[in-house]
């Protein structure tokens, strides 16, 4: 099979399997989430509503550019020699930031895909539950605990989203955008010439996502353990994922399939065939030399010996 049927499979599979992580988001936002019962008395579920500062399509969109924006970039940092080269493959640099791209997105469709599945199984309350919703109890038990009770105020969607506190989405997807960046430009650029940038860059990512992560709590959106889980989710998602993609680390001759974080200098790629960059480089240098012959070389270089007799050295050494 030719290699570009199997890269034209592999694109096509991974579409597939993209929209199928939409629509499994897609379902997972209409499930309704287990219904827990409050406590008339619950001061943490009292608190007043008020309106996100970081809105969840914001954060998506935000988060989105900046990953895709970092890898562009970084990537064409990597290989900026091999794009002045007349002879170089420019498609391999298309491909290194596609390969980059789907790892980083995949784990970001895993983030929000296990954030939503702890939403519906725990359905925990929000703290804003009672501004929100003003709930009317139906059963009240002895202990005081209402389990069923109907929202007087707020749409059906609002009565959806305020069961869905634990854990947080915001801090989970924030969180893992911010680590994986940070952890790509360190070791996808271990030798950049400006090191300053790298460390101001990682900074600014991990910067906006803590900042989003206390919006979350002083907006009343969330329990403070609500934004410490997310936050702790979508540090280790961030960590485990690239190193659990295994076709970024097949080595191949025929594919130039480049391994995710490898520190892999654009000389040492295989988009120069046969050889590397610097081998062909060699051998065009050695082609032009003039060729000698070894016996001019000799005469050039070493003196001219003279044969001389043992009786002619013992006369001349007594003259």
């Amino acid at each position: 099979m030719k290699k570009s049927v199997i890269a034209a499979v592999r694109v096509v599979t991974d579409l597939i399997a993209f929209v199928a992580a939409f629509i499994a988001m897609g379902v997972l936002q209409r499930i309704k989430p287990f219904r827990q019962g409050y406590f008339a008395n619950d001061e943490s579920i009292q608190y007043p509503f008020k309106s996100s500062t970081v809105p969840s399509y914001v954060l998506y969109i935000v988060s989105s550019i900046l990953i895709v924006v970092t890898i562009v970039a970084v990537e064409l940092t990597v290989y900026r020699k091999q794009l002045k080269v007349k002879k170089c493959r420019i498609p391999v640099v298309l491909y290194s930031i596609y390969n980059q791209l789907i790892v980083a997105f995949f784990g970001y469709f895993v983030t929000i895909a296990i954030t939503d599945i702890g939403k519906v199984v725990i359905g925990r309350l929000r703290p804003n539950f009672f501004s929100v919703c003003k709930p009317t109890p139906l059963v009240v038990s002895p202990l005081n605990y209402t389990l069923e009770y109907a929202c007087q105020s707020g749409t059906a969607k609002d009565h959806t989203d305020i069961e869905k506190s634990f854990f947080s989405g915001h801090s989970s997807t924030s969180i893992y955008s911010a680590v994986f960046l940070c952890l790509y430009i360190q070791l996808r650029l271990p030798r950049l010439s400006v090191p300053a940038l790298r460390i101001v860059l990682q900074v600014v990512y991990i910067s906006l996502g803590v900042t989003v992560c206390i919006t979350r709590i002083v907006d009343n959106k969330h329990h403070w353990s609500d934004v410490l889980t997310g936050g702790i989710a979508g540090f280790l998602i961030a960590l485990s994922v690239p190193f659990y993609i295994p076709h970024l680390y097949r080595k191949s001759t025929e594919e130039p399939t480049l391994p995710m974080f490898q520190d892999m200098k654009p000389e040492e790629s295989s988009s120069l065939s046969p050889g590397s960059f610097s081998q062909n480089y060699a051998a065009r240098n050695q082609s032009r030399l003039p060729v000698i012959d070894p016996s001019v070389h000799a005469r050039l270089l070493l003196p001219t010996r003279t044969h001389v007799s043992a009786s002619q050295f013992t006369r001349d050494k007594l003259s």
